[in-house]
């Protein structure tokens, strides 16, 4: 397993793994909307957040995508800073994997490399949310020394526990 910025090359491997993950998933597929995934132009825009966020008024972040055997198996990202939202429901990284190659480790791996990437760039220690019923994910964030702090209500009416994770 090895995160990988996106590129051209990886990008028809990452649609195959996009619409597996569906677009209106739950647990993040839809984290840009399908015309944007549609062109090799989500490359650009995904490497792009690193300087100057997504959208007007998000934070810069690094994005990869999460590649085992070859293949995009998920995405992963880790977010510079927080805004109100990000820190009250969001947190610094957030991913999302393939169903098909789930129950392999490779979720736990990835944040565990995001982990020491957000080290890297100064940060003592990250927020890591998840859906309440998502028992797979806390396990991910647990496994990696995720220390639940509370669970909030977001603006959609989920419960969202907060973990925070030290990075060294």
């Amino acid at each position: 397993m090895e995160l990988a910025t996106p590129t051209t090359e990886l990008y028809g491997s990452f649609l195959c793994a996009y619409e597996e993950i569906g677009v209106d998933s739950p647990d993040g597929g839809g984290f840009v909307g399908r015309e944007a995934v549609e062109t090799e132009g989500i490359v650009d825009f995904l490497r792009g957040a690193e300087t100057r966020g997504s959208y007007p008024g998000w934070v810069t972040a690094s994005n990869y995508w999460i590649v085992d055997g070859g293949e995009v198996a998920g995405m992963i990202s880790l977010r510079h800073e927080l805004n109100e939202a990000l820190e009250n429901f969001y947190g610094h990284v957030g991913y999302t994997g393939r169903p098909s190659l789930r129950r392999r480790g490779i979720a736990r791996r990835a944040l565990g490399e995001v982990l020491r990437r957000a080290a890297d760039r100064g940060l003592d220690r990250v927020l890591v949310t998840c859906v309440d019923d998502n028992v797979a994910s806390r396990r991910v964030i647990e496994a990696n020394g995720g220390k639940l702090e509370d669970t909030r209500v977001d603006p959609e009416g989920r419960a969202m526990r907060r973990y925070w994770i030290a990075t060294g």
